[in-house]
């Protein structure tokens, strides 16, 4: 039979892109993840076979039969050799390893959960580049976004969730806030959710946002 194939990775998310954008990429790439530890056990399962051998890989017995495994061991190029019995061995003991980091990596993933920097209302919010959101849920004055805190690193982002108390209220910003595509808005809108999404510019030292989506 043909060998079993690893599925190609789709494109990776990235904090930059804006949030349905994302959150499509994360769960594509989440998917591929979950599938690709089953990929490798086939693809082991297969090598296997082909020495003709039961043994496991860990396990001391390993028979080679009339079928040889053929590849590169001593160098990257050149001549293709035959591969002895510990050498698949070896082979197979590392990407074993291999999908039981990426398992690992995996439930990680899945585990974690972004950081939330909550404010019920505030005059000034200085954002911490640690968190990765900001959210203010009953602004009940004029607002300052200060300058975000922290070691911010370049090409990283950060969301701002701002929602007033039931009546509208005035919004500036420190002198790091640059609108890039956008307009920043300078006011709520009474009782309705708005989103700000930013991205680090370690060149100009800029938060250059990116995104605005005001609740209809």
């Amino acid at each position: 039979m043909p060998a079993p194939t690893i599925t190609a990775a789709p494109p990776p998310p990235l904090r930059s892109q804006n949030p349905a954008t994302f959150t499509s990429l994360a769960e594509a790439f989440v998917d591929w993840m979950a599938g690709v530890p089953d990929e490798f056990n086939a693809l082991a399962a297969y090598l296997v076979a082909l020495t003709g051998g039961g043994g496991a890989i860990a396990g001391s017995a390993w028979e080679m039969s009339t079928s040889r495994i053929l590849g590169r061991v001593s160098a990257s190029t050149g001549a293709i050799e035959e591969l002895t019995a510990a050498q698949v061995k070896t082979l197979l003991a590392i990407a074993v390893g291999d999908v039981t980091g990426l398992q690992v990596a995996l439930d990680a993933k899945k585990a974690s959960a972004p950081s939330i920097q909550s404010v019920t209302s505030s005059a000034t919010v200085t954002p911490t580049f640690s968190d990765d959101m900001v959210k203010i849920t009953a602004q009940a004055a004029g607002l300052t976004l200060a300058n975000p805190t922290g070691t911010a690193v370049p090409g990283w982002g950060m969301a701002i969730r701002i929602k007033d108390n039931g009546t509208a209220r005035a919004i500036s910003y420190g002198t790091q806030y640059r609108a890039i595509g956008v307009t920043l808005p300078t006011t709520t809108v009474i009782s309705k959710t708005l989103y700000l999404g930013m991205i680090y510019n370690a060149d100009d030292t800029k938060w250059d946002v990116m995104a605005v989506a005001q609740e209809a």
